[in-house]
């Protein structure tokens, strides 16, 4: 029995002074690779969450024991293929890279379903959807008259109409309208016998605040913008002037600046690019201001002699210039990025990226900095093409906190996923009414559209619910690998 136990213990003393080692190495990154040469050798890992989750995991045809989303430790450094695997969902396959005590990071997976199930939201006819971006809201246009518009609340599943039938202005034609992202006011031009009307409009869960502007706008402006919580005060752009208007004691103050080429708005202070090319920055009252650009031969040089820009100041560093034929400007170097097309731009601030669109192409604007010690140097925003063989682009949209882009080309709906390592994947999504815009709100994760033939507006999940919110891998990086330029 002593003699029993004796070998026991040895045995047991053995296995501790194998594996405690082996463990310890694995904690710490390492792990022994035996064979001709034996050696101990760094991992690395990969982390992967989807959206939804649960998605079974092979690496070089080998299924991981656990699913999504987890970290997949103790890998040595090379390219492994990863599938993912979900049922009623398209699998998703890439070759990542693994290197020694680095995180190979895909947290913002998204796996598309085999068929998307599509929720109807207005069985009526619908003409067009009018975006209001970032308000909660959307406008459903049954027809051409203010009468048909329906206000579409979407965090709330809800619609109502714009006007009572009986309104003064339900009869009128809308001509155009203006939005500023996150503000729920539009403006309204209303086309009608008895002439036109401007009306200011906050849009509500059931009700709509509406006011008649008309008398504040003698002229008709070609740019309205505000900032969103300071909505009663309008800065309109007529002939080549802004006017100041106050909604709530229907004063104006005209011409309060004169020769203007382009303006924006950003923390209660007005940018203005004069016709001299002199750029400089305004209180909100128009009395104090301070020149950023008084070199108008470099004026010249980045803007040209002609042609009205809308200013897009993203910060008080940053700022775009989105000229009248689609030239896009920057105040950084390069400050020429594309000579002419572009279409829109959509900014992030949070990933301080912005989507860039062309009639065939979609690219990234990146607006980072990178610091060495105690100096910081600028990179400047540089280009890179996420696509390039588009048709008729009209529309973009940010997805899944920036991972993905949701466009609309012609009467088609593509997504592509952009935070992949290697080129990017493009799937196509939907058929849409021809000649209809198309909405995506990220705080739901849903597209709405019009579906083609019966003209109802139809909504779908992009973005699965549980999906809403990423689970990030901590302290890790990622390198998205594409093509930069510095323009067009």
């Amino acid at each position: 029995m002593q003699l029993l136990r004796r070998i026991f213990f040895y045995i047991f003393a053995a296995i501790y002074i194998i594996l405690c080692p082996l463990i310890l190495l694995y904690a710490f990154g390492y792990i022994y690779r035996p064979g001709a040469e034996e050696s101990v050798v760094q991992t690395g890992v990969i982390y992967l969450s989807t959206a939804p989750t649960g998605a079974a995991i092979y690496l070089k045809d080998s299924q991981y024991a656990e699913n999504t989303p987890t970290v997949v430790r103790g890998l040595v450094p090379g390219d492994y293929p990863v599938k993912l695997t979900l049922d009623d969902h398209k699998p998703w396959s890439q070759t990542v890279p693994v290197e020694v005590e680095k995180a190979t990071v895909l947290d913002k997976i998204l796996l598309l379903p085999l068929q998307w199930k599509t929720s109807t939201l207005l069985p009526d006819r619908i003409q067009d959807l009018l975006p209001v971006p970032g308000s909660g809201f959307f406008l459903a246009a049954g027809g051409p008259a203010a009468g048909d518009i329906l206000v579409y609340d979407y965090n709330n599943e809800k619609a109502h109409a714009l006007f009572e039938k009986d309104s003064p202005f339900a009869g009128a034609e809308l001509a155009s309208y203006f939005t500023v992202r996150e503000s729920c006011v539009v403006i309204l031009r209303l086309a009608s016998r008895g002439g036109e009307r401007f009306l200011w409009v906050e849009l509500g869960e059931d009700k709509d605040a509406v006011e008649d502007i008309t008398g504040l706008f003698p002229v008709v402006p070609s740019a309205v913008k505000w900032l969103p919580g300071q909505e009663k005060t309008l800065f309109a752009f007529q002939e080549d002037y802004l006017s100041r208007v106050e909604v709530d004691s229907g004063a104006v103050y005209p011409r309060c600046v004169p020769n203007v080429r382009g303006y924006g708005l950003l923390n209660g202070e007005v940018y203005v690019l004069h016709g001299d090319n002199i750029f400089l920055k305004m209180s909100y009252d128009t009395k104090s201001k301070k020149v950023l650009m008084d070199d108008q031969a470099l004026g010249a040089s980045i803007f040209g002699q002609k042609g009205f820009f809308h200013v897009r100041v993203l910060s008080e560093d940053y700022m775009l210039f989105l000229g009248e034929d689609g030239k896009l400007l920057a105040n950084r170097l390069p400050y020429r990025f594309i000579e002419k097309g572009v279409r829109g731009v959509e900014f992030d601030p949070k990933l301080e990226r912005a989507l860039v669109w062309q009639k065939d192409r979609i690219g990234i604007l990146d607006f980072s900095t990178e610091e060495t010690q105690d100096v910081q140097f600028e990179k400047g925003p540089t280009l890179s093409w996420a696509y390039r063989e588009g048709k008729d682009i009209e529309q973009c949209f940010w997805v899944y906190e920036g991972s993905h882009i949701l466009f609309r080309d012609g009467n088609d709906v593509f997504l592509i996923e952009i935070e992949e390592y290697g080129e990017f994947t493009l799937d196509h999504l939907f058929h849409v009414k021809d000649k209809s815009a198309v909405y995506y709100a990220e705080q739901t994760g849903k597209m709405y559209f019009l579906e083609p033939g019966t003209e109802n507006l139809l909504s779908v999940e992009i973005v699965p619910s549980k999906g809403m919110v990423p689970t990030p891998f901590p302290a890790a990086t990622e390198e998205n690998k594409t093509e930069q330029t510095g323009g067009s």
